[in-house]
């Protein structure tokens, strides 16, 4: 294959040859001839959102349409999906983005939610009136692993009485939550452990 032609702005592609066998210690060998070229695509900015690429390739090279649409927001997403700098190729010129102005809406935003708290909406739950009684029903999924965080759990211990589905429950084990008592333990024979109930009622 000749080059002396072919304008030095292009990158010439050549066959490559390899040669294998059919199997581990076959007799049948194969050589086979073609392009080294891989199936490639290409994908908008908010397309690619969420996905980690070892090579990506930025198109900016096309000003029509491109400008006034890559603001920093764009190019964080874009830049981002690679995971190292070895990976990233930007065609066109990158143009550092503006910076954040005072009026932002980012900005703006984030002022008004230090300014404004947000009140927890199960805040009731731990102040509860003597005339009232709290029963709370709660999916676990394993009283095993999570029985530390329901001990220490104001919500949990302020109830009168506690309810956890998806227990999975072990027979010959005791879980103890203090100042309440076990009253009833339930599951399922034969299914899968991923089931029972487990209840228990304040002492006092």
């Amino acid at each position: 294959m000749t080059t002396n032609k072919i304008n030095n702005r292009w990158t010439p592609i050549k066959t490559t040859k390899k040669s294998f066998y059919t199997c581990q210690g076959g007799s049948v060998q194969i050589a086979r001839e073609q392009f080294p070229l891989v199936m490639a695509e290409a994908i908008t900015i908010h397309k690619s959102q969420g996905r980690s690429e070892s090579k990506i390739v930025i198109d900016v090279r096309n000003p029509s349409k491109t400008k006034n649409h890559m603001d920093r927001q764009k190019w964080y997403v874009a830049l981002s999906r690679a995971r190292s700098l070895n990976g990233l190729y930007i065609l066109g010129a990158f143009k550092p983005p503006s910076e954040i102005k005072p009026n932002d809406e980012v900005n703006a935003e984030m002022n008004r939610l230090r300014q404004n708290p947000l009140v927890p909406k199960y805040q009731f739950l731990r102040i509860i009136p003597e005339n009232v009684i709290q029963i709370i029903s709660h999916n676990t999924q394993s009283i095993r692993k999570h029985i530390t965080t329901i001990v220490s759990d104001q919500v949990f211990t302020n109830s009168h009485i506690v309810t956890l589905q998806e227990s999975w429950a072990v027979d010959n084990e005791s879980y103890n939550i203090p100042e309440f008592e076990e009253i009833s333990r339930n599951r399922l024979i034969g299914r899968p452990r991923a089931f029972g109930t487990i209840n228990f009622c304040k002492l006092n």
